[in-house]
Order: C-alpha cells, then structure tokens, then sequence
C-alpha cells in the first residue's frame, strides 16, 4: 500500500512539474508572437501614415 501512494505522489508531483513548465513555454511563446504582431502593425501603420500624410491618434 505504501508503494502505491508513493508512486501515485511521485507521478501527481512530475504531473504538476509538467503543467507549470508548459505555462512557462506557452507564456514565453504568447510574449514571442505578441512582439512579432507589435512590429508587423507598427511597421504597417508607419508606412500608412507616410503614404498617406495622416497622423496617428
């Protein structure tokens, strides 16, 4: 019996260990394409302005 609760508080602990690892990945990765979009409308909206001689608000 007490092998199973131990195996079953190991495998809980690397099951917790695992899903806070993947947010970490998942946050690093939204921050990643949230940088990416940052530039690519910045980018967009500056070539708008220029183009078009109008002023952001």
């Amino acid at each position: 019996m007490y092998d199973y609760e131990n195996l079953k508080e190991t495998i809980e602990g690397r099951k917790q260990e695992n899903y806070e690892a993947l947010k970490a990945e998942i946050s690093g990765i939204e921050a990643f394409i949230e940088k990416c979009l940052k530039v690519v409308f910045e980018n967009s909206s500056s070539k708008s302005e220029r183009d078009f001689n109008v002023t952001s608000l």
